[in-house]
């Protein structure tokens, strides 16, 4: 549920939410078993981000900000092609792999420049913009919520099987 959030809140929540996993995760001892679900976690949690963000967020934002703002977005967009690349890499590499952990802080520290990107330069703009952010929240939600709905599903069927 959203609560009544606009949508710079709901995605700062997300940030927020996405740093404390990578804390936790840095915080445990490399063989902690935990580590691996924590990490699942911390996948997950992107891939929704960045697809609420391309299929809802920025298509709202890019029809109310000027052209300095499509110009952000556009980086914005690029980015979260890369990120999705390194989480690819990630998923597919065994803990073994002598770059996992590259990876791990590749993907942290790719992430924390996405965050400050959109909190310092991107949200400010819509703010000021006319742009119903109530209502792009529950945009948001809904589409989180159909997400992570379809992952479990896709989740029930592999234990199925």
């Amino acid at each position: 549920m959203n609560n009544g959030l606009h949508a710079t809140e709901l995605l700062k929540q997300e940030h927020t939410q996405v740093e404390t996993l990578f804390s936790r995760y840095e915080a445990l001892a490399a063989d902690a078993p935990e580590r691996a679900r924590l990490l699942s976690q911390i996948a997950m949690a992107l891939s929704v981000h960045m697809r609420v963000q391309e299929e809802v967020f920025h298509p709202a934002a890019r029809a109310a900000l000027d052209a300095h703002g499509r110009e952000l977005l556009d980086e914005a967009a690029v980015e979260n092609v890369s990120q999705k690349y390194f989480l690819i890499e990630l998923i597919t590499s065994h803990k073994s792999d002598r770059l996992f952990q590259a990876r791990v802080k590749v993907i942290r520290k790719h992430f924390r420049h996405h965050v400050r990107e959109e909190e310092q330069r991107i949200l400010p703009l819509l703010e000021a913009s006319r742009l119903d952010q109530a209502a792009l929240g529950l945009q948001i939600v809904a589409c989180r919520e159909a997400m992570l709905a379809a992952a479990a599903g896709r989740v029930e069927e592999q234990v199925d099987d």
